[in-house]
This record gives C-alpha cells, sequence and structure tokens, in this order.
C-alpha cells in the first residue's frame, strides 16, 4: 500500500471510530458530572453544565480512547480515563481564563464562565470538576488498589504540572534567554503536555498495561504536547502580544514566526509517529491514534 493509500485509510478508519466513540465520550461525562443536589444550586449545576458542554471535538478523551484501544485496555477503563482527562481540561481552561490569569472574554464562541455565572461559581466549578476527575480513577481501588493508586498519581502529577506551568506563565521574565525548542524554557508547556501525557496513559494504566508500553505512551505524549502547545500559540500570536506585554513570556511563535513554529510542531509530531511505529509496530490502532494525533485543534 503506498503512503496516500494508508494516509485515505487511515482516515476512513478513523472517521468511524469516532463515530462510534462520540456519543460514548458524552454519555460518561454526562453520568459522572458532578452536579450538586440540593435545590438552591442551581446556577452551580448551570455553570457546571456550561463548562462541559459543548466541548469542542474532545481531543483528549478521543486520545485516551485511541491510546486504551492500542493496548487492548478495558474498555470501562477507557471511558473512565476520557471522563476523568476531560474534566481536568474544562477546569484548566476555566482556570486559564480569570481575571487573574488570561483575563479571557470569549471561549468557544460563547462568553467566557466567569462573566456568565461570576468568579466564585466559576472557581468552585472548576475545583468540583477537578475533584471529580480523582473520584472517578479513585472508584478504581475496589476492583484493583494498586492499579487506581498508581493512577491517581499520574493524575496528580498532572495537576502538579499544570500547576507550574500556570506559575511560569504568570512570571514576568524580562531578560530570558528563549530555548531553542519551545520558546520560553518550557515550563509553560507542562501544562498542555501533562493532560495529552495522561490521555494517553490513564486508561492503560487502570487497566494494568505493560510499563514499557506505558512508557511509550508517556514519551509519545510528551512530544505530541510540546507540537499542540507549539501549533497553539502559532494561532493565538496577537492574543499572546497583549499578554507579553502585561509581562508574560514570549512565545516561540512570537520570537521565530508563525512559519517557523508550524515546521517545529510538524517535525515533533513525525518524531512522536517515529517513535510509536518503532514501539507497537505496523498495527491499525497505531495508524488510527497518529493519524488523529496530527490534526490538534
Amino acid at each position: 500500500m503506498s503512503a496516500k493509500q494508508q494516509s485515505v485509510a487511515d482516515a476512513a478508519s478513523l472517521a468511524v471510530f469516532s463515530a462510534e466513540a462520540g456519543p460514548r465520550i458524552e454519555f460518561a461525562l454526562k453520568q459522572n458530572l458532578p452536579l450538586a443536589r440540593a435545590p438552591d444550586n442551581i446556577i452551580f449545576n448551570r455553570a457546571l453544565h456550561d463548562a462541559v458542554f459543548p466541548g469542542g471535538r474532545r481531543f483528549r478523551p478521543m486520545l485516551a480512547l485511541l491510546a486504551s484501544e492500542l493496548v487492548l485496555a478495558d474498555d470501562n477503563d477507557a471511558l473512565r480515563a476520557a471522563a476523568a482527562v476531560e474534566y481536568l481540561h474544562c477546569a484548566a481552561l476555566i482556570f486559564d481564563d480569570l481575571p487573574a490569569m488570561d483575563d479571557a472574554r470569549e471561549r468557544r464562541g460563547r462568553p467566557c464562565l466567569h462573566l456568565g455565572c461570576g468568579e466564585g461559581v466559576a472557581i468552585t466549578v472548576a475545583l468540583a470538576l477537578m475533584n471529580a476527575s480523582c473520584q472517578i480513577v479513585a472508584s478504581r481501588a475496589a476492583r484493583d488498589r494498586a492499579g487506581a493508586h498508581r493512577a491517581l498519581l499520574e493524575l496528580t502529577d498532572c495537576v502538579a504540572a499544570q500547576i507550574t506551568g500556570q506559575a511560569a506563565d504568570l512570571a514576568p521574565s524580562p531578560n530570558r534567554n528563549s530555548d531553542a525548542r519551545s520558546g520560553d524554557g518550557s515550563a509553560r508547556y507542562w501544562k498542555t503536555s501533562a493532560l495529552i501525557r495522561l490521555a494517553l496513559t490513564l486508561g492503560p494504566i487502570l487497566s494494568g498495561a505493560d510499563s514499557s508500553d506505558v512508557a511509550a505512551l508517556i514519551g509519545f505524549g510528551q512530544t505530541l504536547g510540546e507540537a499542540y502547545q507549539i501549533i497553539d500559540d502559532s494561532r493565538d500570536v496577537e492574543e499572546d502580544r497583549g499578554l507579553l506585554r502585561r509581562g508574560r513570556h514570549a512565545t516561540f511563535a512570537i520570537e521565530r514566526g508563525c512559519e517557523a513554529a508550524r515546521g517545529l510542531a510538524e517535525r515533533l509530531t513525525a518524531e512522536a509517529r517515529r517513535e510509536l511505529l518503532a514501539k507497537f509496530g505496523d498495527l491499525p490502532s497505531v495508524h488510527r491514534l497518529c493519524e488523529y494525533a496530527n490534526l490538534p485543534g
């Protein structure tokens, strides 16, 4: 099969997988939503729903299902991972948008959550989603205490990386030598890489996947996460210039230009693909994951 034929076949296979997986992801998110039961929490519950639905194309939960498929993980564990990772992602977006952070006005074509319900409610919703992600993983302990413990450590490592990355985002650095690969020494990129790494490893860890398989997915996630952030920065140059005036770090796209940023992201994605193929071989599930990973957005 030629490279072009392989690409067409991968896209068709991925389309079928996505069409089947999408409704399952949405069901898992609704099923585990940490709604408040008290009757006077209508505003909180409405804000919680708005934070999670609609949620774009669910890039991270789709990665969770694709990575779980690759290592033959249990389907229920894969869906647990998909929901937990998406909740963390939604919480991170809420925190990012706050006036004390990026002071954003719009998210996914709608006013940011804190503008609609107030900062206090928005922060509470973000904390509820983070807590729910921990509960989802901890619920696995009844079947496999060791696996749940390992998964919780991976999840809390992800949260720690997000905190470190956000702190780097907020720290002014006027006299800084940029890193040749990621613009600012890469600490601020930990937020993105950590979530993508978690998406790729949480389901396999919950299902007791081989440690070498998990290690390969960790490396794939780190490289893919950096590429994803560089692409995202190349789309947000004007917004990031505004943050730069407030003392934030310059991104790779600002310092080297959008064309250079896209070129670097393509090289990183190709590197990640080669590493995954070297570990798992020429399998349909590998091609589906690589095909999807080439389309961050």
